[in-house]
């Protein structure tokens, strides 16, 4: 029982210090990169390589999803609508998929992102769960995005 404990203390121990040495590469507010020990906030996201650019892309139709289906209501012209928007943002969540494709093993969390996206892109009430489910992978993926 003493060594299960005394095990479990050092496992604990060598997380919280392997954490504590994260370092994440973000910008500050004139533009310059800096390093911090903890996530970047959404504006700080610095690259232009392809998963940066992917998860600007998603982060901005997750946005718009949550829009659109907040406009949703019980009556026609509101699905109507809805139907309408949707066509245009599974549009552009289609032309995203093979970039996704070309990233997911690396980043697994995009992949997953697009994924709750593509659910997202329904009319329906219980669609926009899917958007929220989204920007949590895509949450994830930054923490990735940002380790240096």
């Amino acid at each position: 029982m003493r060594v299960l404990t005394v095990l479990i203390l050092v496992q604990v121990l060598l997380s919280a210090s392997a954490s504590a040495n994260t370092i994440y590469r973000c910008k500050d507010a004139s533009g310059r990169m800096i390093f911090q020990q903890v996530p970047c906030a959404e504006d700080q996201i610095t690259g232009n390589a392809l998963p940066q650019q992917l998860w600007r892309q998603m982060r901005g139709l997750a946005a718009e999803g949550e829009k659109i289906l907040n406009n949703l209501g019980a009556d026609v012209e509101s699905i109507k609508q809805c139907q309408a928007s949707m066509q245009s943002f599974q549009q552009k969540l289609d032309a995203l998929r093979p970039q996704v494709g070309q990233v997911a093993r690396g980043h697994p969390d995009l992949l997953k992102a697009h994924s709750a996206l593509g659910n997202c892109a329904t009319c329906r009430t219980s669609a926009i769960a899917n958007c929220s489910l989204a920007k949590d992978y895509l949450d994830r993926a930054m923490v990735k995005l940002t380790e240096y």
